[in-house]
């Protein structure tokens, strides 16, 4: 995806948030339902002026990281190389923290709504778009697999991320299916957990591997 064009895209998407938020702002109640447990039931919440600095200052910090990101990272992990799967991601980080705004929203305009479960699902199915260009990017310090052994070696981050993208898209776009259609949430949890954390022990495996093989 090309720089401008994912601006332009991301620049749309938080400028359409923003109306939305403008719009329902007026509407909200005193509090405005912010996190829920693994089980879909509400335990915290904000109020509207925080939700609203919430809502609509991650994808601004999330733009500015699209926009800022090679000026940011140092000598020999610049984002430049994979400037285009860059752009990407960010891009789809925004919407997805823009559909989590809405759903927030309303969730405070419509309290007996499953809000949590749709999150949830909004999450996965997020983390599989993620997942679909993981391998692709190159070693950098703000995203990917970013272990002590990646960093070290760029064969162990290339496999590692290889491992990471399927895993990513299968527990994400399954988990996603899952939850949608009814299954408890907590398995589903477990088994993304499991996708995430795998690839840090399989980057640990991979170095050594190579560094008995003397390919270090």
């Amino acid at each position: 995806m090309k720089t401008r064009n994912a601006l332009a895209l991301s620049l749309a998407i938080y400028g359409a948030l923003c109306v939305y938020t403008a719009i329902v702002f007026p509407r909200l109640p005193e509090r405005v339902p912010s996190h829920w447990d693994i089980n879909g039931r509400v335990n915290g919440t904000m109020s509207p002026i925080e939700a609203t600095v919430f809502g609509l200052g991650m994808p601004l910090l999330l733009l500015a990281f699209l926009v800022g990101g090679q000026w940011l990272s140092p000598k020999g992990y610049e984002v430049e190389r994979f400037r285009g799967v860059w752009n990407y991601l960010f891009t789809v980080m925004i919407a997805m923290f823009a559909v989590i705004q809405v759903i927030m929203l309303q969730a405070a305009l419509h309290p007996d709504w499953d809000a949590g479960r749709a999150i949830i699902v909004t999450i996965l199915a997020f983390l599989g778009l993620i997942g679909n260009v993981m391998s692709k990017v190159r070693p950098n310090f703000w995203a990917g697999f970013r272990t002590p052994w990646t960093l070290a070696s760029e064969e162990v981050w290339t496999q590692t991320h290889r491992l990471g993208a399927k895993l990513m898209v299968g527990a994400g776009v399954l988990g996603a299916i899952a939850v949608a259609v009814g299954l408890p949430v907590a398995p589903v949890f477990f088994v993304l957990l499991a996708a995430m954390l795998y690839p840090v022990l399989h980057s640990l495996i991979v170095y050594k591997r190579l560094q008995a093989a003397g390919k270090l």
